[in-house]
Order: structure tokens, then sequence, then C-alpha cells
């Protein structure tokens, strides 16, 4: 029997998805920021501490982006390998139908020939009588 796959949004929990929310917006955020010069003047007014705890938030979500990366990809690396099984399948599937129905159509053929042709080399009466009269 075939499984069904699993539900890729079944894996995710409601946390991940959430923190993984708020990095974008985060990351948006930035982004944002980062075309006004004033984000430039916010950085070198930050302490060095801050940076530090800036560079971690950072990094943290790029680790969190590229683990999700790559379960996306493994995600549909399988489901790749699941669309090329079904189709092997069904094109395998679709091979042994023709040859079912070309040894249908062959042995239809063949019981036409039997019974269209004469038996044991002697031809078929058109008529022949239900009951024999011998008289004496």
């Amino acid at each position: 029997m075939m499984q069904e796959s699993p539900d890729p949004e079944d894996d995710e929990t409601p946390t991940q998805s959430d923190r993984l929310s708020m990095l974008s917006q985060e990351i948006q955020t930035l982004k944002r920021s980062s075309t006004n010069n004033s984000y430039e003047e916010r950085v070198k007014r930050l302490s060095v501490a801050e940076l530090n705890e800036l560079l971690e938030e950072i990094e943290t979500a790029i680790k969190d982006y590229s683990e999700e990366l790559v379960q996306q990809l493994a995600l549909r690396d399988e489901l790749e390998f699941e669309k090329e099984v079904k189709n092997s399948f069904i094109s395998v599937l679709i091979e042994v139908q023709n040859k079912q129905r070309e040894h249908k159509e062959t042995a239809k053929k063949k019981k036409k020939l039997k019974n269209g042709s004469p038996q044991n080399g002697k031809q078929e009466r058109g008529h022949m009588p239900g009951t024999v009269r011998i008289y004496l």
C-alpha cells in the first residue's frame, strides 16, 4: 500500500512559524531603515554591547532561516522523488494495460480464425439434418 506523504504544515509548530514571522518582520524593518541615513547614525550611536546583541540576533535569524531553508529543500526533494516514483508507476501500469489489451485482441483473432477455418481438413456443411432415417 502506498503511504501518503506527511503534510508539510503538520511539521511546523506555531512557535517556529511565529518566530520566523517575527524575524522576517525584523529584517524588513532593517531593510527599510537601512535606506535611511538615520539608520547609519543609530548604529554609530550603539554601544559595543548593543552591537554585539544586534549581531547575535542577526546571526540567530540567519541560522533559523538556514535551517528552514534546508528543511524546505529536503521536503522539495522528497516530493520530487515521490512524483518520479508515481510517474514511473503510471508508465508501467499503462504499459501493462497495453500488453493486456494486445493479448486479448490476439486471443480474439486466434479464436475467430480457429472457429472460421475448416476443422481437421474437412469442410463444414451448410446444413446438417437433425435425424437420419434409414429405410430398408
